[in-house]
């Protein structure tokens, strides 16, 4: 009886080391997939920075041009 106490209690225990481990494994998940899409967003963001730039500066070349400097 003591025997089968304790199996069960071992039993029990893995469980929740298992339950443990399926919830940090969901999480870790979860959190990659956000950190992702940030990265994404970020990079939209470069991209969007990087044309106006380009804008701006052809458009400082192009005044430089008609005022003939």
């Amino acid at each position: 009886m003591l025997k089968m106490a304790q199996e069960n209690m071992l039993r029990s225990s893995f469980g929740r080391v298992k339950r443990d481990i399926d919830s940090l494994r969901y999480e870790m998940f979860n959190s990659s997939r956000y950190s992702a899409m940030r990265i994404r967003e970020q990079a939209m963001r470069i991209r969007e920075l990087e044309r106006r730039l380009s804008q701006l500066e052809r458009l400082a070349i192009r005044e430089k041009i008609i005022r003939g400097e």
